[in-house]
């Protein structure tokens, strides 16, 4: 999908949203690049909250 971003006068909200739209491409490509199943991908999940979790 194609996404543009347009200038109203203000540069910096345009870079601002160009960062944000490159960003959430980039995890995309990340996320489809090989192919998880989603018992294993529902593992990931929790070990990536683990990670965060103080007890």
């Amino acid at each position: 999908m194609s996404r543009g971003v347009s200038v109203e006068g203000d540069l910096e909200k345009a870079l601002k949203k160009f960062k944000r739209i490159s960003n959430e491409t980039k995890k995309d490509s990340k996320r489809h690049e090989y192919y998880l199943s989603p018992r294993i991908r529902r593992k990931e999940k929790i070990k990536e909250a683990n990670k965060y979790r103080s007890f």
